[in-house]
């Protein structure tokens, strides 16, 4: 427990640290609303994963949520049978409000973090939005997911990190391709 409040300490003060100064091509939380699509592939697959790489289906959709916050929405297909008539779907969505500083969101969830609930919060830098996700599972293991979607010229190039009590466990790049622009 107390490497998960140190954890949440250091990840809070970053996100609520005050937005840098953007850059002459920075962006508004407002130029990443929209619907995107793509393939992902794992980059350095976990151990215990003897496959080795993997492609998976990777689906984003990110729209203005009340009071300067967005809601984001992702869905990722992978396959789990050697001739991937398998197929594994999850589905995230997450609300994220205004933080009291610029460019920074915190997630309402549904679960307080005391009762095995996630600690989620978002910045904006550049052209860059960064979705931090902590989580305690029940044998007291940190699980830490870090999110990088950074605007391309053609949609949003995703990298995903997944760590385990600060090890990298999973890393996913992908190329997602802006199918709809989301009006705010």
């Amino acid at each position: 427990m107390k490497g998960l409040v140190v954890a949440a300490g250091i990840l809070a003060a970053l996100a609520l640290q005050p937005a840098a100064a953007q850059s002459k091509r920075g962006a508004a939380l407002k130029d990443f609303f929209g619907e995107y699509v793509g393939k992902a592939v794992t980059r350095k697959p976990a151990a215990r994963d003897t496959r080795g790489k993997r492609n998976r289906q990777a689906n984003v959709v990110i729209r203005p949520a009340g009071q300067g916050g967005f809601r984001i929405t992702w869905v990722t297909i992978r396959r789990v049978s050697v001739l991937g008539a398998k197929r594994k779907t999850r589905f995230t969505e997450m609300t994220f409000l205004p933080a009291g500083k610029p460019n920074r969101w915190r997630a309402t969830l549904s679960k307080p973090l005391a009762q095995g609930g996630p600690l989620a919060l978002a910045a904006l830098s550049g052209r860059t939005l960064t979705i931090h996700v902590l989580a305690l599972d029940s044998r007291g293991r940190l699980h830490a997911a870090t999110y990088l979607r950074s605007l391309s010229r053609t949609g949003l190039h995703l990298v995903f990190r997944r760590g385990l009590n600060s090890l990298q466990v999973r890393r996913v790049a992908a190329t997602l391709k802006r199918v709809k622009r989301t009006r705010n």
